[in-house]
């Protein structure tokens, strides 16, 4: 059972680690964000995609020692809860007091992750409006066809744009 024990509190502390690495790519991207580095953003969706990954196989392997171990009989995959399992396991109660802490550190690390990545897109939202009024004030567009995002011509000439045309 020690062995168990370690071995899922392993994965839980590498998944830890691997969401730390993804809030210090959400950190930098902001800055690239601000920055308007096209091709750092390019290459932080890439980490980001990768981290990802990693955290899907850690999450996969501590499914499959808890498959082998047939914690999961009552449990389906679809609702795995990794609290409800910690409290299910014949562990004691110093362990699971240990793997609860860990636990509780990845749900507010992952809390912390949905606002960053919220504030990215609003940030990177912001900074394409700028960019959107940079080029209807160079171009004289008050007076060109307006595209909407679907590729059609819109009726109404006031509405939002980013591209305009002239025939």
């Amino acid at each position: 059972m020690e062995n168990l024990a370690y071995d899922i509190k392993h994965l839980i502390q590498e998944k830890l680690f691997l969401y730390g690495e993804l809030k210090k790519i959400l950190e930098q991207e902001r800055k690239y964000i601000g920055d308007m580095d096209v091709a750092a953003l390019w290459r932080m969706t890439d980490q980001k995609n990768q981290i990802v990954m990693k955290i899907e196989q850690k999450r996969e392997q501590i499914l499959l020692i808890f498959e082998a171990q047939k914690t999961l009989q009552k449990m389906g995959l679809d609702s795995f809860s990794l609290t409800d399992v910690i409290n299910g396991l014949p562990f004691p109660v110093i362990v699971k007091s240990d793997l609860k802490k860990i636990k509780v550190q990845l749900d507010i690390l992952k809390k912390e992750l949905v606002g960053m990545a919220f504030e990215n897109k609003r940030h990177a939202n912001e900074h394409l409006e700028v960019v959107n009024g940079i080029f209807e004030t160079i171009v004289d567009s008050e007076h060109l066809e307006k595209y909407s995002n679907q590729g059609q011509t819109l009726k109404n000439k006031d509405g939002k744009s980013f591209l305009r045309a002239e025939v």
